[in-house]
């Protein structure tokens, strides 16, 4: 025992000392141990206490403190109740053994300053709940081994120097690791009950296998696993769970995050990242739906720029969530795989998203669900990716763009009631394979395009349920291009209510649905130009339309093939079509069926088209408007042109076959209508029918 203020052992000079199975026991004050010689201090099973500092000390400051270039080796023993266990300013520590320490007053269990090193093996620091375990402020290397730092308020805190952990366990309250600069290494490091794992600010940290599990706390930044607003941290094969709410991984401002084969579970956002860049490789994320809008996240991104390859993102399969959100920066996915969220990936700001490699999304969220949303000023390109809706009510879709621009390759998506949606002054480009499956219901679409938006699909597949509903594409605005396209299985195959559609490419339209269904419709003043397109009913009825123009719009088709419909083109209101180009129009005959229909003010020129029929119906029905008919082959019809009102222009060796009773015809013109007939060849098949019946109105008749 020593007396108040004193030093229980002090080596000096170039002095070397050894103390084995020894009590320090001071009365309250001085220092146990001091340490500035050169030579070596070797403690075995020495127990510091009632000291300032000491190495086994209770009621104290300091347990041991090591100023000169010296080396001190503990083996056992301990150091109780001090503001500071151990502080190194030169020299090297070494602790084994089992040495504890155990501080109090928010004090330090080891504190290394200067150029001082440590190492600790199988020691044990303990605090009264403040404090830190380990504090590295100086130069050189702290090495720890099987180390247990527990009832601190931060475990391990790094401002310069290098630290190595190995096998650490840190139980606390507030921080595991905090680290503002300096060189850190962790391998095998459990972190448990605190509000952060750890918060990097700056220098170099790495992070291989391991275990951060936190409490949820308020403000300020608690609640996250690992925190990061500077310097660069890799992390491989650790492991980040939450109790509830929180944040896995925080990225605040600048600096570099590289992640492997990291599993983070158990909170309401996987990983925030502000700023900076991250990669993550090989890991998954689950996250809960959590408090506040109920909403959670696997990854959210400001303006960083991210990188995510063979890596899974899990909701709780509640109906809510987002897979990855983003308002900025760059997030690109190769290989990930995103289930059981609400939505899938929502790109807005002036983000950039690229997905590839076999991403898949699942996602479950009723009408409100999508797999894919992209707004403001961003941008997305997705190449070899599957969304899917699985809550199997056919609602949700698959890829909204309401303003910024989108461009898919290989895509499939299906189990959804609306494929693509593109609104505001968005931009779609679909090609290479892309296909799209849809439930089909009322207001189901493959793609949908409005306002201002322009979409151009290539190549392209899209697909309803087969039960003969929804619409294949719905244009309400906007300019857009199908080539190459094949839609099927559906009721409607394209409608115009406004904008301009090209169609082109060897498209095909195959339709389904009875009297309502038709291929095409094109309204109000709306364009449409078809060129090389196939359009055919299914249902083997014989029922539906090929193409319909209303309104006041324009119509061009060109080496078009429509067959299976009851009626083939029909134009009315003051609608214009031009037909030409070797069209061909098969329809299925019957009452009130026919090849080509117009009414109202409309105007149609039918050049080098084929109208065939089975044997019924009418192969050009007029019931007003202007129709002009060059180089027209009707053939298989009970009735080949009937003019109600309107006008008929008919030339350029024209041909009319017809087959039928007494009450066939080859041209039938009455009411207050006109025709003019020129170099036109007209045949009946059966020996009966009319070749031109006049009732009333006007005909001229030249060359036929």
């Amino acid at each position: 025992m020593f007396a108040s203020g004193g030093t229980g052992l002090e080596v000096k000079g170039g002095a070397s000392a050894e103390l084995m199975r020894t009590k320090i026991v001071g009365s309250g004050t001085g220092t146990g141990v001091v340490m500035e010689s050169e030579g070596v201090l070797m403690l075995t099973s020495v127990d510091i206490s009632d000291v300032k500092m000491g190495v086994s000390a209770s009621n104290g400051k300091y347990g041991v403190q090591m100023m000169g270039e010296g080396k001190v080796v503990m083996m056992g023993g301990s150091i109780m109740g001090f503001a500071t266990g151990v502080e190194a300013t030169a020299g090297t520590l070494v602790m084994m053994g089992g040495t504890k320490i155990t501080f109090k007053e928010g004090g330090t269990g080891l504190e290394v300053k200067g150029g001082a090193s440590a190492e600790l093996m199988r020691t044990e620091i303990k605090g009264d709940g403040t404090g830190y375990g380990v504090k590295m402020m100086g130069t050189g290397k702290v090495k720890m081994d099987g180390v247990g730092i527990l009832q601190v308020e931060k475990g391990v805190y790094v401002e310069k120097g290098t630290v190595e952990m190995m096998g650490v366990g840190i139980s606390g309250f507030e921080k595991g690791v905090e680290v503002t600069n300096g060189t850190v290494e962790m391998t095998s490091v459990n972190i448990s009950g605190v509000k952060m794992g750890v918060y990097v600010g700056g220098g170099t940290v790495e992070m291989n296998m391991g275990k951060i599990e936190f409490t949820s706390g308020a403000g300020n930044g608690y609640g996250v696993g690992v925190g990061v607003s500077g310097g660069a941290v890799t992390m491989m094969g650790t492991k980040i769970v939450g109790t509830s709410g929180g944040t896995g991984v925080y990225m605040g401002s600048e600096g570099v995050l590289e992640m492997v084969k990291v599993d983070i579970s158990g909170f309401e956002k996987g990983v925030s990242a502000s700023n900076g860049t991250l990669e993550m490789k090989g890991g998954k994320i689950e996250f809960t739906s959590g408090a506040g809008n109920g909403k959670g996240y696997g990854w959210g991104v400001g303006t960083a720029s991210v990188e995510l390859m063979r890596t899974e993102i899990v909701g709780d399969g509640k109906g809510t969530g987002y897979g990855v959100i983003m308002g900025g920066g760059t997030v690109m996915m190769d290989r990930v795989w995103i289930s059981n969220v609400a939505m899938g990936v929502e790109a807005m700001g002036t983000g950039t998203l690229k997905m590839m490699g076999g991403t898949k999304i699942t996602f479950a969220g009723g009408d409100s669900g999508y797999g894919v949303k992209v707004g403001g000023m961003a941008s997305a390109t997705l190449t070899d990716v599957m969304i899917e809706g699985t809550d199997g009510t056919g609602k949700g879709t698959g890829v909204y763009v309401g303003s910024g621009t989108v461009v898919m390759d290989g895509v499939w998506i299906e189990g959804v009631g609306k494929g693509v949606e593109v609104s505001g002054k968005g931009m779609l480009v679909v090609k290479d394979g892309t296909k799209i499956t849809f439930k089909g219901g009322e207001g189901s679409y493959g793609v949908k395009v409005g306002g201002t938006a322009s979409a151009t699909l290539m190549r392209t597949e899209i697909k309803g349920s087969g039960k003969g509903t929804g619409t294949g594409v719905y244009i309400s605005g906007g300019a857009v291009m199908l080539s190459g396209v094949n839609i099927s299985n559906v009721e409607k195959g394209v409608e115009v209510k406004s904008g301009t559609l090209k169609m082109k490419g060897d498209s095909r339209i195959t339709v389904a649905g009875g009297t309502g269904s038709y291929g095409v419709k094109v309204g109000g003043m709306a364009s449409a130009i078809l060129t090389d397109v196939k359009i055919e009913g299914t249902d083997g009825t014989g029922k539906g339309t090929g193409v319909i123009m209303e309104s006041g719009g324009k119509m061009k088709i060109d080496r078009v093939w429509i067959e299976g419909v009851g009626k083939g083109v029909e134009v009315s209101g003051s609608g214009m079509l031009e037909m030409m180009g070797n069209s061909t129009i098969i329809f299925t005959g019957g009452e009130g069926s026919y090849g080509v229909k117009v009414g109202g003010t409309a105007s149609a020129t039918l050049m080098r088209t084929e109208i065939v029929g089975k044997g019924t119906g009418t192969g050009v029905y007029i019931s007003g408007g202007a129709v002009m008919l060059s180089g027209l082959n009707i053939s298989k019809v009970e009735k080949g042109v009937e003019v109600k009102s309107g006008t008929l222009k008919m030339k350029g060796d024209s041909r009319i076959t017809f087959a039928g009773g007494t009450g066939s015809y080859g041209v039938k013109v009455g009411g207050m209508a006109s025709a003019i007939l020129t170099d036109v060849k007209i045949r009946g098949t059966s020996g009966q029918g009319t070749g031109v019946y006049v009732g009333s109105g006007t005909v001229v008749m030249d060359g036929v």
